[in-house]
C-alpha cells in the first residue's frame, strides 16, 4: 500500500513525493551549479582568447613598426654615408676651382668699386655682341635621305617602319 502510494505520487504530472522532490532539487542544483561553473569557464576562455589575440597583434604591430625603422634607419645611414662621400669629393676638389664670386663688403667705396667694374664688363661685352658678334658653331646639317638609307641598312633595319 505504501508502495502504491508512493508509485502514486511520482506518476503524478508534477510529482510530489518527497524523497524525488529531495533528490531532484541535489540533481537540479548540482546541475545549476555546474552550468554557472561552465559559464563563467567560458566568459574566462574568452577573456583570455581575447587577451591573447590583442597581445599578438600588439607584438605583430611593434615588429612590423621595429622592421620599418630598422630598414629606415639603414637607409637613412647609406645616403648620409653617400652624401659624406660627395661632400668630402666636393671639399677636396674646391681648392682647385676658381671662385668667381664677389664677397659682400660693407665699405660703400669697396661695393662702388666693384659696381663699376661689373659694369664695364657688362658693357664691353655687351659692345663685341652688338658690333662684332660672338663666334659660334657652324651650322650642322641634318643627313641626307641616302645616308638614313645607307646606315639602316647596314644596321640590317627596314627603313619603312620610320617614313
Amino acid at each position: 500500500m505504501k508502495i502504491s502510494k508512493e508509485l502514486e505520487q511520482l506518476n503524478q504530472p508534477s510529482p510530489t513525493h518527497s524523497e524525488y522532490l529531495a533528490m531532484r532539487h541535489c540533481i537540479d542544483s548540482r546541475r545549476d551549479e555546474k552550468i554557472q561553473l561552465e559559464q563563467v569557464n567560458l566568459r574566462y576562455k574568452v577573456q583570455d582568447l581575447e587577451t591573447r589575440t590583442l597581445a599578438n597583434r600588439s607584438q605583430l604591430h611593434s615588429q612590423y613598426f621595429q622592421s620599418v625603422r630598422e630598414i629606415r634607419e639603414e637607409h637613412i645611414y647609406k645616403l648620409n654615408e653617400h652624401f659624406s662621400a660627395i661632400q668630402r669629393e666636393r671639399r677636396h676638389l674646391k681648392g682647385k676651382e676658381t671662385q668667381f664670386i664677389y664677397d659682400f663688403n660693407p665699405k660703400r667705396s669697396v661695393q662702388i668699386m666693384q659696381q663699376r667694374a661689373y659694369n664695364k664688363e657688362v658693357s664691353l661685352l655687351s659692345g663685341i655682341a652688338r658690333y662684332v658678334g660672338f663666334p659660334a658653331a657652324p651650322d650642322i646639317q641634318g643627313p641626307s635621305n641616302e645616308d638614313i638609307e645607307s646606315d639602316l641598312r647596314a644596321m640590317k633595319v627596314s627603313w619603312h617602319y620610320y617614313y
